[in-house]
């Protein structure tokens, strides 16, 4: 028994703890993953092999103490291997494989030795298990209590900050039972609503809604609280004051639920919009107002002519007619702002009132410019009688800061079957007739047609597209010889403007002069003419030795320009010509000029040396201007040269048989135009014409028709 206790004795501390290794690392295998403990396997393995060491010395002391083998049990659970799994692995490598590592004999006390330790861990473990479950539990029951009572304050904290928001809130808000019942409500809500708490708390919700609003807030909390809808959702909803006094508002409305889900009230939050909607209303009504008259605006119009022409379509009749005030320009510009507004105000007054029992919706367009719009209208006839009217109505005298003043009004009916009319294409037929009524006169009104509306459309077309016309070298011009009676001589040529349009062909100035003139687009098509003559003139001079001058026709417009003479100057100084060898043609509008400014642009013409041409003189009206303006020449026409039928001489014959001798004592020169015949010529020389042009002499052609005849001479004989 000695020699077996001798045996047992520790050896060495060296080679001993050497042998504890291979068991920490097969107790560390063993159960790492029994439990959650915060060790990765190198650090589990050297705390176990701490309690390894325990071990062994419990196994090889001679006495066995089982104390440390309790506190290796111990250490386990704190730390955290606590799992059953741990224990059981744990006293199954005791038995097995700590024996044969220590290479313990087997024998029946070393059997007893094991059994010991294993007892031992087994008893410290547990302990310490028991004593770990119960400080967890300890420690949940308090963290448990100190959760209620934390929810319990912050529930009595948020009850407190609801009730202060619910009372304090600018919006009204109110708890609603899911009949429509008021459970609560705060301050604003009855403020809102003009009622005590106890009126409203003893009041239904739907009883204080418009009649028109509460369907649609029942139905809502109904599929609300069936959860066919989100449960919150917003209506604006008229709620009555005093049972009929009305008021805007914006209601919110969320379903509050019990504990299981159920629905168990509504909170309601009312926000007033009575101001907000009658800005709304303010900003509709001028969005579709004029600010002026109060008459409806053009979008407004146009909208209203979709709907009615899409209700009328195909069959049904409409009419539209579009006014203008006459000379309402020089009104206003004479009697000021304030008189022009109260003639629209007045104007527009007077239309909605004549209309009213026709049916007719009165809208402004722009300007002094109306519309009005008749639907289902009774036909042309009858349509065009009102409007015929309404233009007697408008015509009586305004009286305008104290002063009676007469306004007259022009008008242009389109009365026709729907068809497939559009809304933009049935105003502007009205605008066009209107034009054209205005162009006709003043105070009459005219009845769209639809052939004169093609030439309309024609002329805008041309408008639009004449400044890329004149950018893409659309324009030329054509020239036309003026020749010298006496001699047969080229005198001088004539420019001739044209235009090769790509879908009308050739048109002459005839076709678009006025439309330029409308457009604005004269002023640089005379510019254009200027270059071009003068530089063709250079031309000739350099090919033929052309001496003759360039005549350059110029519109009213273009003559009032103040850059005129600038123009001219730049025309003649860029091709190396003096102003002596320019022709300028105007118009007898020139010299009547009231203003006095196409006068004095004509004036700074000749003084800077240009020949001036006065075109078409109309009578005696005109002899005191031409004795003051520096005119060197006068166009007349040769069609009063020519016989009747009979062989007689015709009543214009003898009005030139008057008149020119009387021209003549004005020391100007005498240019008959559109000469045909030899028998012209000898007439017109014997009348004192100097100089002529026409057919006889060549029509309008290229820049070659004049070369030939600067080499090869006019092919008419002189006058003798």
């Amino acid at each position: 028994m000695t020699e077996n206790v001798s045996d047992m004795d520790p050896e060495p501390d060296g080679p001993d703890t050497a042998r504890d290794a291979p068991f920490a690392e097969q107790w560390a295998d063993g159960i790492y993953l029994t439990s959650y403990a915060p060790l990765s396997r190198d650090e589990t393995i050297e705390f176990l092999a701490d309690l390894a060491d325990d071990l062994r010395n419990a196994l090889l002391n001679g006495e066995l103490s089982t104390r440390a083998v309790e506190d290796a049990g111990r250490a386990l659970i704190g730390r955290n291997f606590t799992s059953s799994a741990t224990l059981s692995r744990s006293l199954t490598l005791i038995g097995r494989e700590l024996p044969r590592i220590l290479e313990l004999p087997d024998s029946p006390e070393n059997r007893a030795r094991i059994a010991a330790v294993q007892g031992a861990l087994a008893a410290g473990f547990t302990e310490a298990l028991r004593k770990h479950v119960f400080d967890r539990q300890e420690a949940l029951k308090a963290a448990m209590v100190n959760a209620r009572e934390q929810a319990e304050e912050a529930l009595r904290d948020s009850e407190q900050r609801f009730r202060t928001v619910f009372n304090s809130a600018a919006s009204g808000v109110a708890t609603i039972n899911l009949d429509g019942r008021f459970k609560s409500t705060n301050p604003a809500m009855l403020q809102l609503l003009r009622m005590s708490e106890d009126e409203l708390l003893a009041s239904d919700l739907f009883d204080l809604v418009h009649a028109e609003d509460v369907d649609k807030i029942r139905s809502n909390m109904l599929e609300q609280a069936v959860g066919r809808i989100d449960d919150r959702f917003r209506l604006v909803v008229r709620f009555l004051l005093n049972q009929d006094e009305p008021i805007w508002t914006r209601v919110a409305v969320s379903l509050v639920r019990d504990h299981d889900g159920s629905p168990d009230y509504h909170v309601v939050l009312v926000e007033d919009l009575s101001d907000v909607y009658l800005l709304q209303e303010h900003l509709r009504y001028q969005v579709s107002h004029d600010q002026l008259t109060g008459l409806r605006n053009r979008s407004v119009l146009l909208s209203t002519l979709e709907r009615v022409l899409a209700e009328l379509r195909p069959a049904g009749r409409v009419a539209l007619c579009q006014f203008g005030i006459d000379g309402f320009g020089l009104l206003n510009e004479g009697l000021g702002h304030e008189a022009g507004d109260e003639v629209l105000r007045t104007v527009a007054r007077r239309l909605r009132d004549h209309f009213r029992e026709h049916g007719g919706m009165v809208a402004r367009l722009d300007g002094d410019e109306f519309a009005v719009l008749i639907a289902n209208s009774p036909g042309a006839a009858e349509t065009a009688a009102v409007v015929e009217r309404a233009l007697g109505v408008v015509s009586e005298p305004i009286t305008v800061l104290g002063e009676e003043i007469a306004v007259s009004a022009s008008a242009g009916l389109v009365e026709r079957v729907v068809g497939d009319l559009q809304p933009l294409q049935l105003l502007g037929a009205a605008g066009q007739t209107l034009r054209r009524a205005k162009r006709d006169g003043r105070a009459q009104w005219t009845l769209y047609d639809q052939s004169l509306a093609a030439r309309d459309r024609q002329r805008a077309a041309l408008a639009a597209t004449m400044p890329t016309a004149l950018r893409r070298y659309e324009f030329y011009l054509d020239y036309e010889p003026v020749v010298r009676l006496a001699d047969a001589s080229l005198a001088a040529v004539r420019a001739v403007a044209r235009w090769d349009h790509p879908e009308h062909g050739m048109l002459g100035a005839r076709d678009f002069v006025d439309v330029a003139t409308e457009c604005g687009q004269i002023i640089p098509i005379g510019r254009w003419m200027l270059r071009q003559a003068c530089e063709q003139l250079r031309r000739w001079r350099d090919r033929c030795g052309l001496r003759a001058v360039i005549s350059v026709p110029l519109s009213d417009r273009h003559t009032a320009d103040p850059d005129l003479v600038a123009d001219v100057r730049d025309a003649l100084e860029a091709n190396g010509l003096t102003p002596s060898d320019l022709q300028v043609e105007c118009w007898e509008r020139a010299i009547l000029d009231e203003d006095g400014d196409l006068r004095d642009s004509l004036v700074a013409l000749t003084e800077l040396g240009v020949h001036l041409v006065l075109r078409r003189m109309s009578g005696y009206t005109c002899f005191s201007q031409l004795e003051s303006m520096p005119v060197e020449a006068l166009v007349v026409s040769a069609w009063g040269t020519r016989t009747t039928d009979h062989g007689e001489d015709s009543v214009d014959n003898e009005v030139l048989r008057t008149v020119l001798p009387m021209l003549r004592k004005l020391d100007v020169t005498l240019i008959a135009d559109a000469v045909r015949s030899e028998e012209e010529v000898r007439r017109l020389h014997d009348l004192g014409c100097d100089l002529a042009y026409g057919p006889l002499f060549g029509a309008p052609g290229p820049p070659e028709d004049i070369e030939d005849l600067a080499v090869r001479g006019v092919p008419v004989a002189p006058v003798p």
